[in-house]
């Protein structure tokens, strides 16, 4: 049986394109595949549904004004915070948010920030930052291009990756890192925190609570670029074809097929 995301026994969420509401629902309910924690958007602030954003399958389109979803309750999270979307960016104009996790009683986007990956694509340099760290992450992130951008952030790891690669730390920023959460969390997708917008498809989220361990995020890696047509680089384990099992709900240990047809 094939490893997909719910095979993880720290999944958070499992937000699937193939589950966006099609139409226009006021509000649109998006309800994840793992425990039905609904991301939420009323009014104007609705992206626009379309059924072949990416690889011919079902996304969002947010319009870079007022487009965000928000988890419509709180979830209790322990661990160090991961997360990976499948999506793409229509323009380079302004700045644009991608995500924010809050902490705490609150649902008010940037409160108590916990986690913040933001494209800066206002500066020439077009740097990713994350969290209140205000890190700078290259390469220059492309317009018009499927992407699967991951993050992690805790006490052990924190970084930001594209497409399997990892984007190198440029500047800026502190030093120590976050401590591992432990507390609600509320999810806000589309936005960053200070209100910049995302402005192109959001097809898939998977949000997962891990010490970081690579195999694991390369686990989501892979399948989500098999589901979207997505290229990983050639020394990803996934490169040649999504992973045939992964680390299941009874603990079991990964069989991992290589390019060349090893196993690990």
């Amino acid at each position: 049986m094939a490893f997909n995301p719910s095979d993880l026994d720290s999944i958070v969420a499992w937000w699937r394109g193939e589950d966006i509401p099609s139409g226009t629902p006021d509000p649109l309910n998006w309800d994840d595949n793992i425990s039905s924690w609904r991301l939420d958007a009323t009014g104007s602030a609705i992206p626009t549904y379309n059924a072949t954003a990416i690889n011919s399958l079902p996304g969002l389109d947010f319009d870079d004004v007022d487009d965000v979803l928000s988890t419509t309750s709180a979830k209790a999270v322990t661990g160090q915070i991961s997360i990976a979307i499948v999506c793409r960016l229509d323009s380079l104009a302004t700045t644009k948010g991608l995500w924010n996790i809050n902490t705490g009683s609150t649902a008010t986007l940037g409160a108590s920030t916990r986690m913040a990956p933001q494209i800066n694509t206002a500066s020439t340099d077009n740097y990713m930052t994350s969290s209140s760290f205000y890190e700078r992450y290259a390469p220059v992130i492309p317009t018009a291009t499927d992407m699967i951008i991951t993050a992690t952030e805790g006490s052990s790891q924190r970084g930001i990756w594209v497409n399997g690669d990892l984007c190198k730390r440029t500047g800026g920023g502190g030093t120590t890192r976050p401590p591992e959460v432990s507390d609600s969390v509320y999810v806000h997708i589309g936005q960053f925190r200070g209100g910049e917008f995302w402005e192109g498809y959001i097809c898939e989220v998977v949000y997962w609570v891990e010490p970081y361990d690579q195999i694991h995020r390369q686990h989501i890696e892979g399948f989500l670029a098999d589901k979207y047509g997505i290229t990983l680089p050639t020394w990803h384990p996934f490169y040649s074809g999504p992973p045939s099992s992964g680390p299941g709900s009874s603990g079991g240990g990964l069989l991992r097929i290589g390019m060349n047809g090893g196993i690990n």
